[in-house]
């Protein structure tokens, strides 16, 4: 009896010591698992992915190492999402842990950074980008990694060639290359799905329907499906069937894109898939789902304005930021050195002289984006208060004869009907020479009887000009958008696309396409 009680206790003890240790030989594991399962959902159901990524980081066990790589899946599937400022965030939390960085996972965080801030209009940032990952691919050793990343990168640079109208570049670039490398399905994917843009934006909608069916199939492929990836290729061939004509199916394919971006929580592209599903029913004269469309368009739009919004303050942020901690850590270096040479070396100074000066220059560029970015913010303060500063002017009238104000703004009547506000040279004083009086009058007219200043009066004869260059001559639809510029008086492409929009409401290109548009409806 006692013999077996022993023999009993005995197997109860083995079988809790072989439970410890299965328990801990499985933890590490569990961990691999979990974090192998958040690169399998961040293209198909990110915020699942983002509850794991984070449960990962929040770990006390973690090493920097693995906080590094969990950290970055956590940047993706937050793309993926559509939540720019959270992506930025853990983009540049990864300068903390970038000795336990791979040169192709740094190389990814540039390329992920070019992306936001090309998708937030801040493209001299995005150009900086590129060249930083330029020399960061000399680093990759792998021969497939490296040409994997090497194509990444050519992809970004076709969509920052599309960015200045420079269609055929960007397509000799892409298709010159052949992707290589192990895992090259999803860069065939985004390879296709940036060629199918190319050529929609050259009309050839054969060759870009091939190419977003090609990117379909691959997305579908994936395991799993990569939800991202395939409604992007959604989008783009309901662009292309919309222009084929063929509004059922256009239908169909935003249904799906529509409950994909809700699968993926992805504003931004919820609101590009209702702007589409507002454009297929006013063709097929479905005035309800228009409707329903309409409605929940305005209210998406507004929530993914305010999200872009604070991305791009984000984005500011974190580039000051960044620029300081660089800026300092260079300065510091900069005084150790001389500390040690000045005696010895004058030459040494000026040439750290130099060094300080030229992180000055960098510093001032920074700058402008920061005025630009304070720019912005203003004018939206400004449309609310537009009524406070009008009678603020008013109180300041300048008092000049009745009869000198009627000759003036007959001036101004016939300069109106004139080309002449399309000269570059053109300004205040300029035209109150030509008018022969001064620019206190010409200045206090505009702005009493226009309602605005000398600038936005000039700039809306421009746009008006040329919205009706556009309307009486087609010919100038099919016009580059910097010759069009040019053509109005604007000294270049962006500044005439600013206050085109600004005017107008609308983009140039968007206004040429419904004048297009509009064109082959009267054909038809």
């Amino acid at each position: 009896m006692i013999k077996s009680l022993q023999r009993r206790n005995l197997l109860y003890i083995l079988i809790f010591g072989f439970l410890c240790i299965s328990v801990f030989a499985q933890t590490p594991l569990k961990k691999h698992n979990l974090k192998k399962e958040v690169e399998e959902l961040m293209y198909s159901n990110p915020s699942q992915a983002i509850q794991i990524a984070q449960h990962l980081l929040s770990k006390p066990t973690n090493t920097d190492e693995d906080k590094a790589k969990v950290n970055l899946l956590l940047a993706k599937t937050f793309f993926a999402k559509g939540d720019l400022s959270a992506s930025l965030k853990s983009l540049f939390e990864e300068k903390k842990y970038t000795k336990h960085l791979t040169a192709t996972e740094k190389v990814e965080i540039e390329l992920l950074k070019v992306n936001i801030f090309r998708k937030l209009s801040l493209y001299k940032e995005a150009e900086s980008g590129i060249k930083d990952c330029e020399l960061l691919i000399q680093k990759i050793t792998d021969e497939n990694l490296l040409a994997e990343a090497n194509f990444n990168l050519i992809i970004e640079k076709a969509k920052q060639l599309l960015l200045f109208d420079k269609i055929d570049e960007a397509i000799q670039l892409l298709e010159n290359k052949k992707v290589k490398g192990k895992s090259n399905l999803e860069v065939n994917i985004w390879k296709n799905i940036t060629l199918g843009k190319l050529y929609f934006e050259k009309k050839n909608l054969k060759l870009s329907k091939e190419f977003y069916t090609q990117a379909l199939q691959n997305a579908t492929k994936s395991i799993p499906v990569n939800l991202f990836a395939k409604t992007n290729a959604l989008n783009g061939l309901a662009s292309v069937y919309f222009l084929e004509k063929e509004h059922t199916k256009v239908t169909e394919l935003l249904n799906e894109s529509l409950k994909n971006s809700d699968i993926l929580s992805n504003l931004g592209l919820k609101k590009t898939i209702l702007g589409q599903q507002i454009s297929n029913y006013l063709a097929l004269n479905d005035a309800t789902n228009y409707k329903l469309a309409n409605k929940e368009f305005i209210r998406i739009n507004f929530e993914a304005d305010l999200l872009e919004e604070d991305a791009t303050n984000v984005a500011y942020n974190l580039i000051s930021e960044d620029y300081v901690e660089q800026f300092d850590e260079a300065k510091n270096e900069y005084y150790t050195i001389l500390y040690w040479v000045v005696a010895l070396f004058v030459i040494v100074v000026l040439g750290g002289l130099f060094f300080l000066w030229n992180y000055y220059q960098r510093k001032k560029s920074l700058d402008e984006i920061i005025r630009y970015l304070e720019i912005t913010r203003n004018n939206l303060i400004n449309r609310f208060s537009e009524k406070e500063v009008v009678v603020k002017e008013l109180s300041k009238r300048v008092i000049m004869p009745s009869d000198t104000e009627r000759i003036i703004l007959a001036k101004l009547k016939r300069f109106e009907n004139s080309s002449r506000f399309t000269n570059k040279d053109i300004s205040l004083a300029v035209l109150a020479g030509q008018f022969d009086t001064n620019t206190k009058y010409l200045s206090e007219i505009i702005n009493t009887h226009y309602n605005m200043n000398f600038n936005k009066y000039i700039n809306t004869l421009r746009i008006n000009y040329l919205v009706e260059k556009l309307k009486s001559d087609h010919n100038y639809m099919n016009y580059k958008i910097s010759y069009l510029a040019e053509e109005c008086g604007f000294a270049s492409h962006s500044s005439f696309a600013t206050v085109f929009k600004s005017i107008t409401g609308i983009s140039p290109n968007t206004f040429i396409e419904l004048l297009k548009e509009d064109k082959q409806a009267i054909a038809i």
